[in-house]
């Protein structure tokens, strides 16, 4: 397996690098701002929605005639 061949040789699957965006100011300011107001959200109305088997297909790949 060709994994096990990455981990023999020590080479890791974890991304390491941080994006670079996140060095800017204006990203870094929102960021900060997105961790103070988290704090403030009612957790018990958050609702997690999983679209992990979501279907793709669109019966109707052309525009319907109008009526």
């Amino acid at each position: 397996m060709l994994s096990r061949f990455f981990v023999g040789e020590g080479i890791g699957f974890k991304k390491g690098v941080l994006p670079s965006e996140q060095d800017r100011r204006d990203v870094a300011r929102r960021r900060a701002s997105w961790k103070r107001y988290w704090n403030r959200l009612d957790h018990r109305r958050l609702v997690f929605i999983d679209e992990t088997w979501a279907d793709q297909y669109d019966p109707y790949p052309w525009p319907l005639p109008a009526r």
